[in-house]
């Protein structure tokens, strides 16, 4: 494990292993986008996409346990799927399927196959589907042993030369080659070259240990602070610029 948060940069290299990965998993995984079911290809897959479909289940390898639903047997390999009723998304928020179910009934463990299962509020309740059948509702969600997706590809702290901001809706291939053409102008070495992204430093699956009450206690702001400098990621349409976090980001570095 890497444990500080700000030390957990991607590396060039890495950033081009992931580019590969979306590259050959998209079309033939059938990657789709979450709220209007069209099939993706690969220049098209943004961040949501990518951590939808990829990030997390990759990133919690115990699985993930739903604690409160309804008592029944559950069968391994059984399909689970969790749909938020109070939008249009064509994709459920998470499915997956039955790892095993606990002696006394009281906990389902899933293997993740997209997304991530959330608790239910005050206006959704959530509910889980097995095989078609209504489980009810979570009233809680354990990921035991999850990480972040720098720590699935390396087990080695890096510290950020260069801090990003950027928003989540560009394109990943397009934020990879950026990062190429920067370490290229910088004359950076391709070995040494890194680059803290929050998707890819923050685990996802417990995102309130780094986006602290405090921003200045962020996990963002603790890669700033060791950062050479700020990498500014600009769409046509300068989405940043309108980011709140965004906003702070470059309030804070420039």
């Amino acid at each position: 494990r890497i444990t500080k948060t700000e030390e957990r940069a991607m590396s060039l290299k890495e950033l081009k292993s992931l580019r590969r990965q979306i590259s050959q998993r998209c079309e033939i995984e059938h990657w789709t986008d979450m709220q209007f079911g069209a099939a993706l290809r690969s220049c098209e897959v943004n961040l949501y996409h990518l951590c939808h479909h990829f990030v997390l289940p990759l990133t919690a390898p115990e699985g993930v346990i739903l604690k409160g639903l309804v008592n029944r047997v559950y069968s391994p390999g059984e399909a689970l799927v969790q749909m938020d009723d109070s939008c249009s998304s064509a994709l459920p928020l998470a499915e997956g399927v039955v790892r095993e179910r606990s002696d006394d009934g009281s906990a389902v463990r899933i293997t993740m196959l997209r997304g991530r299962f959330r608790l239910p509020d005050a206006h959704n309740s959530l509910k889980i589907l097995c095989d078609g059948q209504d489980c009810g509702s979570p009233v809680q969600i354990d990921t035991p042993g999850a990480v972040s997706y720098k720590e699935v590809v390396s087990s080695k702290a890096l510290k950020p030369q260069w801090f990003c901001c950027h928003w989540w809706g560009e394109p990943v291939l397009d934020f990879v080659a950026i990062c190429e053409s920067h370490a290229k102008l910088r004359h950076m070495e391709k070995e040494t070259a890194s680059f803290w992204i929050c998707a890819y430093a923050n685990c996802q699956h417990n995102l309130t240990a780094d986006i602290t009450v405090d921003p200045e206690s962020s996990s963002f702001r603790k890669a700033m602070k060791i950062s050479q400098g700020v990498l500014l990621v600009l769409d046509s349409d300068a989405t940043p610029f309108r980011r709140i976090w965004c906003d702070f980001e470059l309030y804070k570095t420039i």
